[in-house]
């Protein structure tokens, strides 16, 4: 799995793999956040648990999340790289990919 922390400190890695330097991606995190949030609510379905129940997320932060879909846009891996590379199934990389983004 990527070091995230690692990747953020450096700004001509940062800038390969998503575009952006740093001071962008933090300035982007608060707006992705947002938009994020707005799409995972869904007033029209009745809940029979609170959001947050089942399984954790295997990225879990706000900052995994839009480094992943950075990532993928800039370069388009196959989901089978986008796998390796963070830690999961080749269906949950295809999962995030189509949850994110909208």
């Amino acid at each position: 799995m990527l070091n995230l922390e690692r990747i953020l400190q450096n700004n001509r890695m940062m800038r390969a793999m998503t575009g952006l330097n740093r001071k962008a991606f933090e300035e982007l995190v608060p707006s992705f956040s947002e938009a994020y949030r707005q799409s995972q609510i869904k007033p029209e379905v009745k809940r029979k648990r609170a959001p947050g129940g089942g399984r954790k997320a295997t990225l879990g932060t706000t900052q995994d999340k839009l480094f992943y879909i950075l990532l993928y846009c800039k370069c388009y891996c196959t989901f089978d790289l986008m796998s390796v590379l963070f830690g999961f199934d080749r269906s949950c990389a295809w999962d995030w990919v189509h949850g994110l983004l909208p």
